[in-house]
């Protein structure tokens, strides 16, 4: 077990009890909520901002127009999201709720390992010692594939899957005598 694995088993076991303890309609509502207080604050910050026009700066103005709107939006989010998790706690739902957000916040374990996961093997090679060693690191590899499908740009993911060490490269095309000397007996 390397030092990735423990890091993978902390994240699972921290965001699955708080996906237990915090539960699916609170996480959706916080996501909802920040993802509306955002949308809103872009399409009524016209409209709000003409009521501030004391506001001589527009950059201020602009400020605090987008945080009335958004922080607005987002209480009201929370709120909602607050009154549906107690109405289900009252129909006996709290299990379900509690489940989902156990599974939801396995999921977000898996999304920030996977990113972890991509930067190490920005910084590092793939070939290295804790990454190679890792049990998690096939599942890694496999989710970061699946995460960076998603990029439209090829170069971009390219970029962010794990590498081979340049060294390698070099081994590789060399003659036989300096293939061993790099390790990759082929």
């Amino acid at each position: 077990m390397t030092a990735l694995d423990i890091g993978v088993i902390a994240v699972s076991v921290l965001f699955l009890v708080r996906g237990v303890w915090i539960g699916f309609v609170r996480q959706i509502a916080f996501l909802l909520a920040l993802f509306l207080g955002y949308v809103a604050a872009g399409t009524y910050y016209p409209s709000l901002s003409q009521h501030l026009s004391q506001v001589g700066n527009p950059q201020l103005r602009f400020v605090i127009t987008y945080a009335l709107l958004f922080f607005g939006t987002y209480v009201l989010i929370m709120v909602l999201g607050v009154g549906l998790k107690k109405v289900m706690h009252i129909t006996f739902l709290g299990w379900f709720d509690r489940s989902m957000g156990a599974v939801f916040g396995l999921g977000k374990a898996i999304f920030i390992s996977t990113m972890v996961f991509m930067a190490l093997t920005g910084i590092f090679s793939s070939n290295s010692v804790f990454i190679q060693k890792a049990f998690f690191s096939q599942y890694l590899t496999v989710s970061a594939k699946w995460m960076t499908s998603i990029i439209r740009d090829k170069d971009l993911q390219q970029e962010l899957l794990p590498k081979q060490p340049a060294i390698s490269d070099f081994f590789s095309n060399s003659v036989p005598a300096l293939k061993s000397l790099g390790g990759d007996a082929r």
